[in-house]
């Protein structure tokens, strides 16, 4: 069984029972996502949480490395070491306090899907939008400037 998030390599990977495609390259520790509604944000999420429920839409992979944060377990987001954490509106769940730890955090790698700038300390790279190409979903960075 084969880890849906290398740590090492920075890339999500995985195809779901209904051919769904994700390969995400996390270029950053903070990736803040946008795309159009339907773009597959939130079905990503969906798609680990019901792995985690071993309801095992995700085959033969282990998304134990991965944590969609919500309201439910956002309490715990202090607890996690060398997990992606995958926030979905997160306009909706973080607290100055939550976006605080998240802006300094060291042993966690973050990707955030929202549309409302919330105060995270991100350069420009950092910003990519979700896009479907070729029946997988990617993450295309809007810039890659040097140095920033």
């Amino acid at each position: 069984m084969h880890q849906v998030y290398d740590w090492n390599t920075r890339v999500l990977s995985l195809t779901a029972k209904n051919k769904i495609s994700y390969h995400l390259h996390i270029r950053k520790d903070i990736v803040i996502v946008n795309g159009v509604s339907a773009s597959g944000k939130t079905m990503l999420c969906h798609l680990i949480e019901d792995a985690k429920k071993d309801k095992n839409p995700v085959m033969l992979n282990d998304v134990s490395n991965i944590i969609v944060l919500n309201s439910d377990n956002l309490p715990l987001l202090t607890g996690y070491d060398r997990k992606l954490i995958i926030i979905d509106e997160a306009h909706l769940i973080l607290t100055k306090e939550d976006i605080d730890f998240v802006n300094c955090s060291t042993n966690l790698r973050f990707l955030i899907f929202d549309r409302v700038p919330i105060g995270l300390n991100t350069t420009p790279n950092a910003k990519a939008d979700m896009v479907c190409e070729n029946g997988v979903f990617q993450l295309n960075y809007r810039y890659n400037v040097k140095g920033w």
